[in-house]
C-alpha cells in the first residue's frame, strides 16, 4: 500500500473519539429541530397570526380534496415541483404556447393554492393572452369568461382575504369586458348583457327607488328552500306543477321563464306573435299562469338569488346595498360588476395589515372609474332576440360618482392636496355632468353641478366657468365653433334619443324632455347665428325647420336595421306618436318596415304599422306646412 492510500485508509477509520463527536452533533441537531418545531407551533405561529401573514394556520384547511392531497403527498418536494413548473410555464409563455401554459398554470394553482400571484397570472393569461390567440368572437369570449370564473369560483374562495384577487377580477370586468380592449369588445358586452338578461330580465326605466323595489324580492329571497316552503304553504304544489312540465328550480327553468315572459310581452305589444313562436306560447299558458301568482314570483326570486350565489359567488343583499348607495345599477352592464367586486374586496379585506395605501388607491381607482363608466353609459338598452346593445348616460349615478371621488380624495390626501389624477377625473366629470343633465335631465340639476364646478375650479381655470349655463353648455357641445352641421348633429341626436331611449322604452316623459331640450338648442343656436358671415350664402347659415329635423330623426330611427334598432322598439314608438306626425314619412319608411316585419316572422305587417288616417289626402297635397308643423303634436 503506498503512502497516499494508507493516509486515506487511516482517515476513513473512525476512532472512539470521533464517534462521540458525531453523536454529539446529531443530538445537537435533534435539539435544534425540536426547538424550531416548538417555535413554529408557538411564538412564530403567534407572530404569523398577529401580522396576518396567512389566511389560515392549516395549509390544507378548506381546500378541495384533490388539492389537499397534493399538499400532503408531495411533502417537502412540493417546492421543487413548483419551481420546475414555473420555469417551464415561463418558457412556454415566451414561445407563445398559451394552451400548454394553461395546463401547467392549473397544476401550479393546485400546488400553491394560497399563492395569490399564481391566480392573478393564470386569470390574466386566460382573459387576455389566450383570448387573443383565437380568432372568432365566440372563442375569445369563452377564454375571457374562463379568466373571470377562475377567480370567482376558485381563487377568491380559497383566498377570501386577498385584496389583489378582488382587484384583478374587478379590473377584468372593467377593462376587458367594459372598455375597448379589443376589436370584439361589443361582442363581449353583448354576451355579458345576454347572460344577465336571462337571469334578471330588464330593470325598470324609472328612478333608483323603482329599481330597488324591482330587485328587492331577489335580495330578500331565502337561501334555503325549506324556508320558502314554510313561508308559502302552496309552494310545494307549484313546484310539483313545474316538475310535471319538465322543469326544476334551476337555471334552465329561470332562463325559460324569462324568455316566455318576454315572448308574451312582445306578442301583446305587437298585437301578434311571431309565427314560429305561436305554438310555444300556446303551450306555455300553464307556466305563465304560475308565474303570475305571488308564490310563482317568490319561486322565481328564490331561483334568481340561488343562481347569483351558486354560479357567480355574488351576494344579492350586497347588490341591493350597492344600488341603494350608488344608484340604479343595471347588472347587464360590466361596470356594475367591476364596482361590485372592488367594493366587496375592500370590505372583505378591511382591517388587514397588508391593506396598505397602495391597495386603497387601486380599489378607489376601480370604484371611481366604474362609476364614471356607469355615469357616461350606464343605461343599457338590450334586445336578446337580435343582440342589439346600446348605452346612454345615466344621471342616476352622477351624485354617487361625485361622492366617491370626494371620499377617495380625502383618503389619498396624504400631502394636503388632492392627487392631480383624481382632480382631473373629477373636473372632467363635472363638465360632462353639467352638459348631460342640461340635455337629458333638468336645467335645475345642471345648474347645481355647474355652480359646484364654478366654486371648485374657477380659481384654477380663470375665465372658463364664468359664462351663463346655457352658453357654457352650447360652447362645450359645439366645441367653441358656431358650425351649423355640429348644431344639426346635436339637435337630431337629441330627437333620435327621444325615440330610441324614450318612446322605445315606453318612457314618454323622457321623450318629451329630450325634444324640449332639442328645441332649446335649436333656438339658442339661431340666436347665436344672428351675426352672419357676408361671404356665406344665407341658406348655408340657417338651420332647417325644427319639425323637419325631428322628422328626419324619426325616419332614421324607423329605417335602421333591426340589429341597430329592434322592430319591437320601432312598434312602441310608432304607437306613441300622433298619427299626423306619420303622414310625411309613411311612404318613405313603409317598404323597409314591412320587409323587416316579414323577415322576423310577422305575417301581417300592415297591422303592425297601419297607414295613418288622411294619408290619401296628404299624398295629393304634399303640404310643406304640414311637414314643418307635424312635430308639434308629436306625442299622443
Amino acid at each position: 500500500m503506498d503512502e497516499t492510500s494508507r493516509r486515506l485508509d487511516d482517515a476513513g477509520r473512525t476512532s472512539p473519539g470521533n464517534g462521540w463527536v458525531i453523536a454529539g452533533a446529531l443530538a445537537t441537531a435533534l435539539l435544534c429541530l425540536g426547538a424550531a418545531s416548538h417555535l413554529q407551533r408557538g411564538r412564530l405561529a403567534a407572530l404569523r397570526k398577529e401580522l396576518q401573514l396567512g389566511f389560515t394556520e392549516n395549509v390544507v384547511e378548506n381546500l378541495p380534496p384533490e388539492i389537499a392531497f397534493t399538499q400532503v403527498a408531495l411533502g417537502s418536494f412540493r417546492g421543487l415541483a413548483v419551481d420546475v413548473l414555473w420555469i417551464r410555464a415561463w418558457d412556454l409563455k415566451q414561445e407563445g404556447r398559451y394552451y400548454e401554459m394553461m395546463q401547467l398554470s392549473d397544476w401550479i394553482t393546485k400546488l400553491q393554492p394560497r399563492f395569490v400571484e399564481v391566480w392573478k397570472y393564470h386569470s390574466h393569461n386566460l382573459a387576455y393572452n389566450l383570448s387573443e390567440s383565437v380568432f372568432s368572437p365566440e372563442e375569445k369570449w369563452m377564454w375571457v369568461k374562463a379568466g373571470l370564473r377562475l377567480l370567482q369560483d376558485r381563487g377568491i374562495p380559497l383566498n377570501p382575504e386577498a385584496t389583489d384577487l378582488y382587484q384583478q377580477l374587478a379590473w377584468t370586468y372593467f377593462h376587458r369586458v367594459g372598455k375597448y380592449s379589443t376589436e370584439t369588445h361589443w361582442y363581449f358586452k353583448m354576451r355579458h348583457a345576454l347572460e344577465w338578461h336571462r337571469i334578471l330580465g330588464a330593470p325598470p326605466q324609472g328612478e333608483t327607488e323603482d329599481v330597488l323595489a324591482w330587485f328587492q324580492p331577489v335580495a330578500e329571497a331565502p337561501e334555503r328552500l325549506a324556508q320558502l316552503l314554510a313561508d308559502r304553504p302552496d309552494a310545494g304544489e307549484k313546484i310539483a306543477a313545474l316538475r310535471r312540465m319538465g322543469f326544476d328550480l334551476d337555471r334552465n327553468w329561470l332562463e325559460t321563464a324569462v324568455q316566455l315572459r318576454e315572448m308574451h310581452e312582445e306578442a301583446r305589444e305587437m298585437g301578434a306573435a311571431v309565427a314560429a313562436e305561436q305554438a310555444a306560447l300556446e303551450r306555455a299558458g300553464e307556466m305563465m299562469a304560475l308565474l303570475d301568482t305571488p308564490t310563482g314570483a317568490a319561486l322565481l326570486a328564490y331561483v334568481r338569488a340561488k343562481v347569483i350565489r351558486d354560479d357567480y359567488r355574488m351576494e344579492p343583499a350586497l347588490m341591493q346595498g350597492l344600488m341603494r348607495e350608488y344608484g340604479a345599477l343595471d347588472w347587464r352592464h360590466p361596470h356594475a360588476h367591476s364596482l361590485y367586486w372592488a367594493v366587496r374586496g375592500a370590505r372583505e379585506t378591511m382591517g388587514r395589515k397588508s391593506t396598505d395605501l397602495y391597495s386603497i388607491v387601486q380599489t378607489d381607482r376601480i370604484v371611481i372609474h366604474s362609476l364614471q363608466g356607469l355615469a357616461y353609459a350606464g343605461r343599457v338598452q338590450f334586445d336578446p332576440r337580435t343582440g342589439y346593445y346600446n348605452t346612454t348616460p345615466d344621471p342616476r349615478v352622477f351624485d354617487a360618482f361625485e361622492k366617491a371621488a370626494a371620499e377617495a380624495a380625502r383618503r389619498q390626501n396624504v400631502e394636503g392636496a388632492t392627487p392631480w389624477e383624481l382632480e382631473e377625473v373629477h373636473r372632467g366629470f363635472m363638465m360632462f355632468a353639467t352638459q348631460a343633465l342640461y340635455l337629458y335631465s333638468t336645467r335645475e340639476r345642471a345648474l347645481q353641478y355647474y355652480r359646484h364646478l364654478q366654486k371648485v375650479y374657477s380659481a384654477k381655470w380663470p375665465g372658463l366657468y364664468t359664462k351663463p349655463l346655457e352658453d357654457f353648455v352650447l360652447d362645450q357641445i359645439l366645441q367653441g365653433r358656431k358650425i351649423i352641421e355640429q348644431a344639426q348633429v346635436i339637435i337630431t341626436g337629441l330627437a333620435f334619443n327621444a325615440f330610441n331611449q324614450g318612446l322605445a322604452n315606453g318612457n314618454r316623459e323622457y321623450s318629451r324632455k329630450l325634444l324640449a331640450q332639442a328645441r332649446v338648442v335649436f333656438e339658442k343656436f339661431k340666436e347665436m347665428q344672428k351675426v352672419r358671415n357676408p361671404d356665406v350664402e344665407r341658406q348655408q347659415q340657417e338651420l332647417p325647420p325644427f319639425g323637419l329635423m325631428v322628422m328626419d330623426a324619426f325616419t332614421q330611427f324607423l329605417t335602421q336595421p333591426s340589429e341597430v334598432t329592434p322592430i319591437r322598439f320601432k312598434k312602441r314608438a310608432w304607437d306613441s306618436v300622433d298619427p299626423k306626425f306619420l303622414l310625411p314619412i309613411y311612404d318613405r319608411v313603409r317598404p323597409r318596415l314591412f320587409e323587416e316585419a316579414r323577415r322576423f316572422g310577422y305575417e301581417q305587417p300592415e297591422k303592425l304599422f297601419p297607414e295613418p288616417p288622411g294619408m290619401n289626402e296628404y299624398r295629393e297635397t304634399r303640404s310643406r306646412q304640414i311637414e314643418e308643423k307635424s312635430a308639434e303634436p308629436l306625442l299622443k
